[in-house]
């Protein structure tokens, strides 16, 4: 999304596009916020960072983060059905050994880094012979 919005808003920073600004100004605060980080990156990239700071502080441009109650009201809002028809068509669509992976995930509700180290171990316990059960072999053999 990131490169798509910088090419798409691009010529804010490149031609001083008034249509485009006000389009920025006008969206969302979420994608404003989102749209302004790829402009960011792409002025740094580009060289013309202070002229970008100068279009954000002329404008009022600011960088709004969402609210703790925003994303508690997000989280509550979002619909767990959709979540379930996503996993269980991903889990079709992927090897097996990945969309163990990604069972094990979405049932422990760690963090995804949390639930590859939480793999490794299992692994590591299974090949100690620590832990011997149907289940752990089975995972064992889906996460290498």
């Amino acid at each position: 999304m990131m490169i798509k919005y910088a090419m798409e808003y691009s010529d804010i920073l490149l031609k001083s596009d008034r249509r485009k600004l006000s389009q920025l100004m006008a969206m969302t605060k979420d994608k404003r916020r989102l749209v302004m980080s790829a402009l960011s990156n792409l002025a740094k990239y580009l060289g013309v960072y202070e002229h970008w700071q100068k279009i954000r502080k002329n404008n009022g441009l600011k960088r709004e983060k969402r609210s703790a109650l925003e994303t508690f009201l997000s989280i509550l809002n979002h619909n767990v059905k959709d979540s379930a028809k996503w996993l269980k068509d991903i889990v079709k669509i992927l090897p097996k050994k990945y969309s163990t992976a990604v069972v094990f995930n979405a049932l422990t509700g760690l963090r995804p880094s949390e639930s590859c180290m939480s793999c490794k171990l299992i692994v590591e316990l299974s090949e100690k012979e620590e832990t011997k059960t149907k289940k752990t072999t089975r995972l064992h053999k889906s996460c290498l």
